[in-house]
């Protein structure tokens, strides 16, 4: 499918404000734009309601993949794990449903998240997450980028976002699903492995709470323990 005029000038200000020698500006204008309708994704229910791991496992899940596995269980699944995120003594449930999930109707451009799921507050407050799993490729800032961009093509898609949650069960016992969050799960050795991998969480950390204070854009960064299962707050935002 070609795309639009207006698809391609939304793309290249994600493609400016991902780049290593971006700034927060470039991020900022970045998601001052609203995606335009005509590519959002259009429910394709053979391919996009398929809960689970979707990859290839004739061979053995490793990197991100053992990650996304641990998360989101088999394919088709309907057993879906809940998995604790924690911050000093506050806990919070993250649920993971869809594995790689397109959010446009083309291929050039697109955005796939990790996993899609979703973040159970203690009031009961539910809100869509997008998950960005990474081990080693890129950085922090990358990984953010681009998941800011998964936030605001799921935030402007509400109908999909309803249908994807009435899948699994998840409607109409949230009465109400809140904005599209962001997650950022990776080994603590992608946030501080190397001194260039430091000065970029430096950089995503200013970033995220810029955003934080001047947008509705929220993204959490945390650490993903392997042999506990459960993810550990690292910075970015928290809820109050």
């Amino acid at each position: 499918m070609r795309k639009s005029k207006a698809f391609r000038e939304w793309t290249a200000l994600w493609r400016k404000a991902v780049r290593r020698d971006s700034n927060e500006e470039e991020v900022i204008r970045a998601c001052k734009q609203q995606p335009p309708t005509a590519c959002l994704r259009k429910l394709n229910p053979r391919y996009d309601l398929v809960t689970g791991f979707k990859r290839n496992r004739r061979r053995e899940a490793r990197g991100e993949q053992e990650i996304e596995l641990a998360l989101l269980g088999d394919k088709r699944t309907r057993d879906f794990r809940e998995v604790v995120l924690q911050n000093h003594n506050q806990r919070f449930r993250v649920t993971a449903f869809y594995n790689h999930l397109p959010l446009t109707v083309y291929r050039p451009g697109q955005a796939y998240p990790d996993a899609v799921g979703m973040i159970t507050l203690k009031n009961g407050e539910v809100h869509t997450l997008a998950i960005e799993v990474k081990v080693s490729d890129n950085d922090c800032w990358y990984a953010t980028v681009e998941n800011l961009k998964q936030i605001k093509l799921l935030r402007a898609n509400l109908p999909y976002q309803k249908r994807l949650l009435q899948n699994v069960n998840v409607l109409p016992t949230a009465t109400r699903i809140y904005g599209t969050w962001g997650l950022i799960l990776a080994p603590e050795s992608f946030y501080s492995g190397s001194e260039k991998r430091k000065r970029a969480f430096e950089r995503t950390e200013s970033l995220i709470n810029t955003l934080t204070e001047t947008t509705e854009l929220r993204v959490i960064l945390g650490v993903w323990d392997n042999k506990k299962q459960s993810i550990t707050y690292k910075s970015g935002y928290w809820p109050s």
